[in-house]
């Protein structure tokens, strides 16, 4: 396996953990190679910022910038599970927020 592959994969597995224990779950069951259960809570967490970014409270680009972080997050998660058309649907939204907002990310491993 690449190494580049085997970063994404075990960055995937370490931020779901982080997330199933953020969203309280005590003992989260995700193995090493339990990538669709590692997808599930980033996807929990894409839709708290998906509503995060439409609350009319906050001001400015970076309700924006952290939904589109979470989206980028998230389609590595859905390509490392598999799930190559909704992983590209993540990474496209992703992508027109950044250009919407003028705010760019740098791909993981990158920074």
């Amino acid at each position: 396996m690449p190494p580049a592959v085997y970063l994404a994969k075990y960055s995937v597995f370490f931020n779901a953990q982080i997330l199933a224990a953020k969203c309280g779950s005590s003992k989260p069951n995700i193995g090493p190679t339990d990538f669709a259960g590692a997808a599930q809570p980033m996807g929990k967490a894409v839709e708290f910022r998906r509503t995060v970014s439409q609350l009319p409270q906050l001001d400015g680009p970076h309700k924006h910038h952290a939904l589109a972080k979470a989206l980028q997050e998230y389609s590595v998660a859905l390509l490392a599970a598999g799930e190559v058309e909704a992983a590209i649907g993540a990474f496209d939204e992703s992508r027109k927020i950044q250009q919407k907002t003028g705010i760019a990310i740098p791909m993981p491993g990158t920074a």
